[in-house]
């Protein structure tokens, strides 16, 4: 399918005086905020403000929750649009300022609540222990977030409080820990001295709690949602005509959903090394390593990321149905299926993010994902574990001489059956193994293996054994387990 590209109308970016005039706010103004969605590796979160949905870019360890409520206090309009977050019980507590940027603005800023410096013993305990988040490092000192918890053991889900400390407040375990602190380390604090000016305390780093349950947890809500890309794609290609011609479809929505189809590989692009590797890493199954490789001053591919813009057009169709228009009803459905379907392809993605995480005990790490293509004029897809063996002395992948490998596909070719191949590697040679559950293509397969051999030898490869057989292949009598048990057996 050949879709003609079209430049997208962007629209105008939304000024911070742009959102004053709107909104029509006065300084000393208090207004309501609903947080409607956080996006932490995007860092962004987007929020109700009277009626209208606002993007913010977040600094580092501002995290509010979804469906929480913020009141805001205006202290400026000019030259940038400044809020303050007041406190849930009062609106005199002292203040530290947050810089927060409008999507596609100038930069506006928001306050958020500060911890008075404790004062007396009695007001913090001695053998007191503050779990906190460290927001920023400077010459000066630190800026943590301090994570307070309720009575019962549960987060408080109001906006959490930032406490500057200097470093003659600081007492160090060793000299090295000051060189783990980096902005988002966990961190407890334990006060040492409350008396006189300025408290003292000790600090250390806490290391990361285990994400098993955290993983638990999110098994359990994306296997039920979770569907392949090729379902999303192929519905955006049946209706990218409709969104087009529709008066109040955002273009910058088209054009996203215009893009996505443009950069889907064809088939052919698979069946050369570079397409293919160009094909996986963008995949959207590295889209966290590719953000971690920013931080270290890399420059990871990430405007063609599946993940990185299945997440942007959840956004754009979130924005454009939260607040329909009457004209917009005739759209609505379709954007309503859009935004259901691009979820459901996101909760694939994870899952295979999940299962592609390493094993502590496993003997091999395995990749696996799904790729999607176009054949023709259709969106087709196929499925691919890559398993490498891990050193068991060393914990280290095998050397280049004595790697051992294998690449699980899954593909229904046109006029073809499902065919599951199992290429691998042992000892320097490649072996094939076909299966199908249909006769037909067995024996089709079967007739070409000659070929196939005939191309690996031309590639310089050693051929192995090679065969095809009808029936289940033994991926599919042992399919990929989640990483963690979801039931207990002996419950």
């Amino acid at each position: 399918m050949q879709i003609p590209p079209k430049q997208p109308t962007m629209a105008t970016p939304v000024l911070a005086g742009d959102i004053a005039q709107r909104f029509n706010l006065k300084v000393e103004q208090i207004i309501a905020a609903k947080v409607i969605e956080t996006r932490i590796a995007l860092q962004t979160v987007a929020v109700e403000l009277a009626g209208h949905t606002v993007q913010l870019k977040t600094p580092p360890g501002f995290r509010p929750l979804s469906g929480d409520t913020l009141q805001l206090q205006v202290q400026q309009l000019q030259p940038t649009l400044e809020f303050r977050v007041l406190p849930p019980n009062t609106a005199s507590a002292p203040a530290v300022t947050l810089t927060l940027a409008v999507a596609g603005a100038k930069p506006a800023s928001i306050t958020l609540p500060s911890v008075p410096t404790p004062t007396s013993q009695a007001q913090i305990p001695p053998n007191a222990r503050l779990p906190a988040q460290v927001v920023e490092v400077s010459s000066r000192g630190i800026t943590l977030q301090l994570l307070a918890t309720s009575e019962g053991g549960q987060r408080s889900a109001a906006a959490p409080p930032l406490l500057t400390l200097d470093s003659r407040q600081l007492q160090w375990p060793d000299h090295l820990a000051a060189k783990a602190l980096k902005p988002g380390a966990a961190v407890e604090l334990q006060p040492i001295d409350t008396a006189g000016g300025k408290a003292q305390f000790s600090i250390r780093v806490v290391e990361p709690a285990s994400t098993h349950h955290d993983i638990i947890d999110a098994l359990k809500t994306l296997l039920p949602i979770q569907d392949t890309p090729k379902t999303l794609l192929h519905h955006i290609s049946l209706v990218l005509p409709q969104m087009t011609q529709a008066p109040n479809v955002a273009e910058t929505l088209t054009f996203l959903a215009r893009s996505i189809l443009q950069t889907l590989p064809q088939a052919t692009d698979l069946t050369h090394p570079q397409g293919l590797q160009t094909a996986i890493r963008d995949s959207g199954l590295f889209m966290e390593s590719k953000l971690a490789a920013l931080l270290h001053g890399g420059l990871p591919m990430l405007h063609d990321d599946v993940k990185v813009k299945l997440c942007k057009l959840e956004q754009l169709l979130l924005t454009q149905t939260m607040n329909p228009s009457p004209a917009q009803s005739a759209t609505q459905d379709l954007l309503n299926e859009l935004l259901h379907e691009t979820r459901a392809a996101l909760a694939g993605l994870v899952l295979d993010q999940l299962n592609s995480l390493p094993k502590d005990d496993a003997s091999r790490q395995v990749w696996t994902l799904e790729l999607p293509f176009w054949r023709g004029g259709e969106v087709d897809s196929v499925h691919i574990e890559i398993e490498i063996e891990i050193e068991r002395e060393t914990g280290e992948r095998a050397d280049a001489a004595g790697k051992r490998w294998a690449v699980n596909l899954t593909l229904t070719p046109p006029s073809l059956a499902t065919i599951h191949c199992t290429i691998s590697c042992y000892d320097g040679s490649i072996n094939t193994r076909f299966w199908s559950q249909s006769a037909d293509t067995v024996s089709r397969i079967d007739r070409h293996l000659d070929h196939l051999k005939q191309q690996f030898e031309a590639q310089g490869l050693k051929a192995g054994f090679m065969d095809a057989h009808q029936g289940q292949s033994t991926s599919a009598q042992n399919p990929l387990k989640p990483p963690f048990k979801l039931l207990n057996e002996k419950a």
